[in-house]
């Protein structure tokens, strides 16, 4: 920031005083030239008064200048070192953050990893023994069979032909019949 000079205002213009008439000199001279010397003297003295306390102020302006200068560079190490601990901060936390964010990746990729071993594996639809045909499951009294759809073969699963000799075998004693009878009667 500039350093702010006092402003001078001018002087206010002042009238010259009224001149006393002088009264002549035995020469003929009417004075003012033989106090010439004395009023220069004076004016000169003027001056040089002037001019100290011109100087003393300008001095004194200096002097302020500079403290003021020494004052802004040590605000400005003081702000350079905040600026450089705000850097480091920065860099500490931007380091965080991608850690962070590898970490959430990482846990996301095992979370999807533990739900995809915990689930079993898709069941392949299996095709008809016979002709390699789509298999359809369907619900025969007290099984689920498969039936093939284009050569309309029925297929049971381990243990389920042995369900449907049994559920027969009872409706045989109980006296009922049933179309699969034909199948598993005895002659």
């Amino acid at each position: 920031m500039p350093a702010k000079t006092p402003s001078k205002k001018p002087a206010a213009a002042r009238k010259p005083a009224a001149k006393k008439s002088t009264t002549p000199h035995k020469n003929g001279a009417n004075g003012s030239k033989a106090r010439s010397p004395d009023l220069r003297e004076g004016k000169q003295a003027l001056d040089v008064e002037k001019t100290q306390s011109d100087l003393a102020a300008a001095w004194d302006h200096i002097a302020g200048l500079e403290k003021q200068l020494a004052e802004a560079k040590a605000a400005g190490s003081k702000s350079a070192d905040l600026e450089q601990q705000l850097r480091d901060a920065q860099a500490r936390l931007t380091t965080r953050q991608a850690e962070l964010e590898a970490s959430r990746a990482e846990s996301e990729n095992l979370r999807e990893a533990v739900v995809r071993a915990s689930q079993p594996p898709p069941i392949q639809a299996r095709g008809c023994p016979k002709c390699g045909g789509k298999m359809i499951e369907y619900q025969h009294d007290v099984v689920r069979a498969d039936r093939c759809e284009k050569c309309h073969g029925i297929f049971f699963d381990n243990g389920e032909l042995e369900a449907v000799m049994k559920h027969h075998d009872e409706q045989l004693l109980a006296g009922k019949k049933s179309w699969y009878s034909a199948f598993f009667g005895r002659k």
